[in-house]
């Protein structure tokens, strides 16, 4: 969705060929740490119990004043600093109960995002 939106999608899984490709860790943190600080957003499920990865990756992207979009099921218990950042950071948390749902708030908040900042399209 996001790449017929004309986004570009750097995402880890699909960089490792969904596991069959697995880079080493000094590869895949350079990579995802640069990754972020060239991305616009960042858009990540942060887990529940936490994704370690995932959660310092938030952690670049609000350090480096990214817009960052967190997908949070409903009912869950999510991380007090991930239920916080809002305070500090550029997030939008976008509620779901199932997959459709999160999809069409995904592509609200994404259409949102590109007509207030005149993204140009690649």
């Amino acid at each position: 969705m996001l790449e017929d939106k004309g986004m570009f999608v750097d995402n880890a899984h699909k960089r490792e060929n969904w596991g069959l490709e697995m880079m080493t860790p000094t590869q895949c943190t350079d990579a995802d740490f640069n990754s972020i600080k060239n991305c616009d957003i960042l858009m990540a499920f942060p887990g529940s119990p936490a994704s370690p990865g995932t959660h310092i990756e938030i952690g670049w992207a609000s350090a480096f004043h990214k817009k960052i979009i967190l997908l949070l099921k409903n009912d869950v218990d999510y991380a007090y600093l991930i239920r916080g950042l809002g305070v500090i950071g550029d997030v939008e948390y976008i509620y779901y109960e199932d997959m459709n749902s999160c999809l069409s708030q995904i592509s609200n908040v994404i259409d949102n995002y590109l007509q207030h900042n005149k993204v140009l399209s690649k």
